[in-house]
């Protein structure tokens, strides 16, 4: 069976993934019992398998003598150890690619968002104005005074 260390919550399909044999899934727990847990599952721990955030740094690395990769999923390696995992010869892997289209989805519609000023059009609608002021005027230089 091949231990796998969970330091942070996971998706359900990556979990899915590391829960299946010949792996056996352990999540760190928080609290008191932490430190006497991970001393004891250590030397069994061969992966880490990370969320996104998770920080995994040098004391973490060193505590697991048998690691021989570390899985983040997630598009960069912030919060990882990336000199003490070479040091020991640890792969570090990521998930490139992953939010591409959401962070270019994002980038347009905060584009618009900004270039139609429609979080403007939606405070000036939620303050009450629209029945008092009439309608949001869309055009530029016949904006509404701001208050």
């Amino acid at each position: 069976m091949i231990e796998i260390l969970a330091v942070d919550p996971l998706p359900a399909t990556v979990r899915a993934g590391v829960t299946a044999p010949p792996f056996h899934l352990q999540q760190r727990p928080t609290g008191d019992e932490a430190g006497a847990w991970l001393a004891e599952v250590a030397p069994r721990i061969r992966g880490l398998a990370r969320g996104g955030h998770a920080h995994i740094g040098r004391a973490l690395i060193e505590r697991l003598p048998s690691l021989e990769i570390i899985a983040s999923f997630g598009v960069g390696y912030d919060g990882i150890d990336l000199a003490a995992a070479a040091e020991r010869g640890v792969v570090v892997t990521n998930t490139p690619d992953v939010l591409t289209e959401e962070v270019a989805d994002t980038a347009l519609g905060l584009l618009l968002r900004t270039v139609r000023e429609l979080s403007a059009a939606e405070r000036y609608l939620r303050a009450g104005r629209w029945p008092i002021d009439g309608a949001y005027p869309l055009s530029i230089g016949h904006r509404p005074a701001r208050r």
